[in-house]
């Protein structure tokens, strides 16, 4: 299974993967609510905090953005902003899965955007460190790190997606406003991981965009 994972992600950033099915004409939270799905966590498009438009502004005025790393999947809809965003994109998303909803967002994510999306099942402390081990060559323009929200977590999660990343990667990371979230990214900040460019705040949320710094190679 590993070999195939890797041979997968090898070939998915590299080339066009045709994927069978039609795009669908409806939006993901009907495709969601027509699926039967209840999402329960809270989401981009859900919590009008201008994450959205954020990330949108930000694709569109980077033709350098092409590969997206993101912790955090869910219902997709993260994914489906990257996704739509321009058609070059192509988004590699951690997530544990936890929810049932999420398969039904994956298969919204494949017939819209065919062969533009790998999803990596299982705990990112575990699937990212093994991911990078198993595909040194792949390097992310962005990395969207939205995964738990407890201190080590979010700490392993920054530092683990470093590997995956260059010095010209921008990384967000989503949720400042928790305190352990906060916390972690100031920490690796302080210890010279990362630099924060800006801060951003909307209703209810924070986050900040900044990128991975590498002393030791320097």
């Amino acid at each position: 299974m590993n070999k195939i994972i890797t041979l997968v992600a090898t070939l998915f950033l590299t080339q066009s993967i045709p994927c069978a099915g039609e795009a669908p004409s409806i939006t993901l939270d009907q495709y969601l609510r027509q699926m039967g799905a209840v999402v329960t966590e809270g989401h981009i498009c859900s919590e009008n905090s201008g994450k959205v438009e954020f990330f949108t502004k930000l694709l569109q005025s980077s033709p350098s953005i092409a590969n997206i790393g993101e912790i955090g999947f869910n219902a997709g809809h993260s994914s489906d902003i990257f996704l739509s965003a321009t058609p070059k994109i192509k988004v590699v998303s951690f997530d544990i899965v936890s929810h049932t909803y999420a398969r039904i967002g994956k298969q919204y994510i494949d017939s819209k955007y065919p062969g533009r999306h790998l999803l990596i099942e299982g705990n990112s402390l575990i699937s990212v460190p093994d991911f990078s081990k198993k595909n040194p060559r792949v390097c992310f323009d962005l990395i969207f790190i939205d995964g738990g929200h407890d201190f080590n977590t979010a700490y392993s999660d920054i530092i683990n997606m470093r590997k995956l990343a260059s010095l010209n990667t921008i990384v967000v990371v989503d949720d400042i406003n928790y305190p352990d979230v906060a916390a972690a990214w100031e920490k690796c900040v302080r210890e010279g991981y990362a630099k924060e460019i800006q801060r951003f705040e909307g209703k209810n949320r924070i986050w900040a965009m900044g990128k991975y710094m590498f002393p030791e190679v320097l």
